[in-house]
């Protein structure tokens, strides 16, 4: 009876919540559709008015129609954030990812905020290496962050002072700063500087919403990044942001979806085509994995050079020494046309591999949509299949470490001796893909952010689903430590940190024995 109660007081809570959302989702349509409207009239008769498309105008009335359009600005903006803020708690927010180019994202960025820079008399710095590697973002959320940042910096630095935009390239993440040469905020109100509605300094800098910073903090958190500060009273502010480091390979699936859907908005084709090197076993057999994985990286810098390049376009290296063309906007005849042109392309190049130079050929196959898939998923499927490869099923392997580069040298090295990888960058990214996924290994590394291995491993030997499957546990710690934090069971072994690559093949071997690949 008490059971009952309780479930009962859960489902009226459950009601209320959702009736809460729709009062919330109702509300931001209004807003949205009903105050948006009136406010563009306002602003488009203000300026006929200042243009003196209706008749001269007074020097006053000038001004009366200038101040008018400022409050009219400003209120706009203060829309803008408020509907930014509802769509983020109401989870209402699609990111939008792609691979972005951190300088000219940045520079575009610094050159449109350069008049407001010079209007306050604030100089604008940039200070991005030669060399920086790209981040899978949604490239407009990315633009708000930094557009706030710096119009922030700006704001709170008197004439004469200067602002600085600086990029980093971290081992495992992008970092982006702002620093200023501004007023500075306390220490004790740094606790409080990413609250809603706080404005540290309200007096200064014109007035705002006090959501700007809350709202930059959470489309950052949304990409698997953070944001912090630090600030001194007089001398100025640094606000910095990072964004994870993806490997394409991994981001690839994520990517495809958001590209496929673009083309759907614009009613437009879009093309995947599948290139694989014809007699690949053969030549593995011959000159070993480690060659033929870098003649896969040949032919994939060759093929970028022959692919005219347009937004949405895409060269990776897939699974099982793939070349994927993304082709944005490209119907059935001009994919056939592509693939043409890149099987002759490398059918005239000369490789090198393992001392010897050689000519060699690829198959192509291509997919389109509508035509022949409305997925992404299908898309690549009847992609590959046009290769005609061999239906097997191979043995599934997860790679699970939060270090990309050990997660793309371990991805590479076993699907060279023909496995299937998942790559995963955190527990939880791991647990997920092991719903959908059946595997018939687990390289697991213990210390990770978030969720560490420990707890993966029992919470895989919990779900009936996963706690067969057995783990590799990939650690720089010594065994008998495992063995204390409950790590005892025979489903598993170690492999310790660093490691010969022979060693890691000889445990997943020993890991796999009498395994029937999972389908």
């Amino acid at each position: 009876r008490l059971l009952e109660e309780r479930n009962a007081e859960l489902r009226r809570a459950n009601e209320e919540l959702k009736r809460l959302d729709h009062i919330k989702s109702d509300l931001v349509s209004m807003v949205n559709h009903e105050l948006r409207t009136p406010l563009a009239t306002v602003k488009e008769f203000t300026a006929i008015l200042s243009d003196e498309l209706a008749g001269p105008i007074t020097s006053n009335q000038r001004e009366y129609l200038h101040i008018i359009r400022t409050n009219v600005d400003r209120l706009v903006r203060i829309i803008d954030d408020l509907l930014d803020m509802a769509k983020i708690e109401a989870g209402q927010v699609n990111l939008q990812k792609e691979f972005v180019e951190v300088a000219p994202l940045v520079t575009q960025v610094i050159q449109s905020l350069q008049p407001l820079g010079q209007a306050k008399q604030v100089a604008l710095e940039m200070q991005i290496p030669e060399r920086v590697s790209g981040v899978f973002a949604d490239s407009d959320k990315v633009t708000q962050v930094l557009v706030n940042l710096i119009g922030n910096a700006i704001k709170f630095t008197p004439a004469g002072g200067h602002a600085t935009v600086t990029v980093a390239e971290q081992p495992r993440e992008i970092q982006f700063s702002v620093s200023d040469t501004g007023v500075g905020i306390a220490e004790e109100d740094l606790p409080r500087l990413f609250e809603q509605f706080r404005q540290l300094h309200p007096g200064v800098g014109g007035k705002g919403t006090g959501l700007g910073l809350a709202i930059s903090k959470r489309l950052v958190e949304l990409h698997g990044g953070h944001m912090s500060a630090t600030s001194t009273v007089g001398k100025g502010s640094v606000f910095s942001f990072a964004l994870p480091k993806y490997y394409a390979e991994e981001a690839f699936p994520e990517y495809l979806h958001n590209e496929l859907e673009k083309a759907k908005d614009a009613g437009a084709h879009f093309s995947v085509i599948v290139i694989g090197v014809r007699d690949f076993q053969e030549l593995k057999a011959l000159y070993g994995p480690e060659e033929t994985s870098r003649l896969l990286k040949q032919v994939e810098e060759i093929l970028k050079d022959a692919v005219r390049q347009r937004a949405g376009d895409l060269v990776i290296r897939w699974q099982r020494g793939d070349v994927v063309v993304v082709l944005a906007e490209v119907d059935q005849t001009g994919a056939t046309t592509i693939a043409d042109r890149m099987r002759q392309t490398v059918l005239d190049q000369v490789f090198s591999v393992g001392g010897s130079s050689l000519n060699i050929s690829v198959v192509t196959a291509a997919a389109t949509f509508p035509e022949q898939a409305t997925t992404a998923e299908e898309l690549l499927r009847i992609a590959e299949s046009g290769l005609q490869r061999p239906t097997a099923p191979k043995t599934c392997i997860m790679v699970v470490d939060d270090e990309p580069k050990i997660r793309q040298f371990l991805k590479e090295t076993l699907e060279l001796r023909d496995y299937d990888v998942l790559a995963a960058a955190s527990g939880p990214d791991a647990l997920g893909q092991l719903k959908a996924r059946t595997v018939d290994l687990v390289l697991l590394d213990l210390m990770m952010p978030v969720m560490d291995g420990y707890e993966v491993y029992h919470l895989m030997k919990e779900d009936p689903r996963t706690k067969d499957i057995p783990v590799i546990i990939v650690t720089g710690r010594g065994e008998s430590k495992g063995h204390q934090l409950g790590l005892n069971s025979a489903n598993h072994s170690y492999l310790m940190k660093p490691f010969q690559l022979e060693d890691l093949l000889a445990k997943v071997r020993e890991a796999l024995q009498g395994r029937t690949p999972a389908l």
